[in-house]
């Protein structure tokens, strides 16, 4: 559980080690062989993953869920998949990359999203998780767990709207 809440906010070892050698210490245990140590840190790290996509999926219907899915599957129309669609955002101030960028913010909004949902895990977690999602290329997200492709997914939703609202004021600017 130690390893769990050190985890929380990262991925790295050095700090859930840490964690886990002084929960074990406080306890008066005394400490095991390293390879122990870090097998309840990837315990733990694994148990604060489970734990962040359980909160960001916390009470989507399976209707959304669906929907979410559904951003992986290629539009025979155009070869592509709607997630790639949306994450292709234009760079040049022109009137037709307005209504585009306006076009992919209601399509991202239209998704029924809560934002109350980045709040629930640890803003360190949440921006791994939206990385993890702009680095990936939609078939290798596929490829996820559904738990952890979902919560990829989410985290790199809230980040898109974010992303493109910006976008958007920038090029009305």
């Amino acid at each position: 559980e130690a390893a769990a809440q050190a985890a929380w906010a990262t991925d790295q070892r050095r700090p859930i080690v840490e964690c886990v050698m002084r929960a074990l210490r406080a306890a008066g245990i005394v400490l095991p062989a390293p390879l122990m140590i870090e097998r309840a840190g990837l315990a733990g790290r694994a148990r604060a993953r489970k734990r962040s996509a359980d909160a960001l999926l916390a009470g989507l219907s399976d209707e959304k869920l669906s929907k979410l899915d559904a951003l992986l599957t290629v539009d025979p129309r155009t070869g592509r998949t709607p997630l790639a669609w949306a994450r292709d955002l234009p760079a040049s101030p022109k009137a037709d990359h307005v209504r585009e960028i306006l076009d992919k913010l209601r399509f991202v909004r239209g998704l029924g999203l809560d934002p109350g949902a980045a709040e629930r895990i640890h803003a360190d977690r949440l921006r791994q998780l939206a990385r993890e999602g702009w680095l990936a290329a939609s078939h290798m997200l596929d490829r996820y767990a559904p738990s952890r492709r979902r919560a990829t997914l989410v985290a790199l939703l809230l980040d898109l709207e974010t992303r493109l609202t910006d976008a958007a004021l920038d090029m009305a600017d």
